[in-house]
Formats: C-alpha cells, structure tokens, sequence
C-alpha cells in the first residue's frame, strides 16, 4: 500500500490482510497487474483449469494479499493505472 500514496496519491481508508479461498492468482489481461478468478465454475462439481505453473508445483487453491478499503475518486484513479 506505501506504493499507493506516494506517486499516484492514493490513501486507503482501511487495510487488512486478507485471504480468499477458491480463487486464484493469474495475470489474463493487459496492463501486467494480477487479479483473481474462481477456481470453480457455477457450481463447485466444474473445476476451471488453469495453465500450470510448473509440472511439479500445485496451483494454490487460495489467494492471499491485502484488501485495502478506497474512495470512489481513488477505486476510479486505481483502476485507470491498472488498464494502462
């Protein structure tokens, strides 16, 4: 989060550890930043497979990070960085 406020001025309200279970990290779209997906489908029976990360290492099943709480004005400033 210390990155958030010094360039682009962002001051998150809140920030907390956080972990998500049945999601995972991946980086599918442009702007090289990473985002989580479900690791199922509509129901828990459809398993969404993912690119491996190496044929001897698991894909976690979790993601682990910090949520950080955020104005509207800074959510919006955030996600212009992330799509540029």
């Amino acid at each position: 989060p210390q990155k958030l406020c010094i360039k682009p001025n962002i001051q998150p309200i809140e920030s907390i550890c956080a972990r998500v279970k049945d999601y995972r990290l991946v980086f599918n779209h442009r702007g090289g930043f990473g985002n989580i997906e479900p690791i199922y489908g509509s129901n828990k029976s459809e398993f969404k497979p993912v690119l491996e990360l190496s044929p001897i290492i698991q894909h976690p099943s979790e993601v682990h990070g910090i949520a950080l709480r955020l104005t509207h004005n800074d959510f919006g400033r955030l996600a212009g960085m992330e799509h540029q």
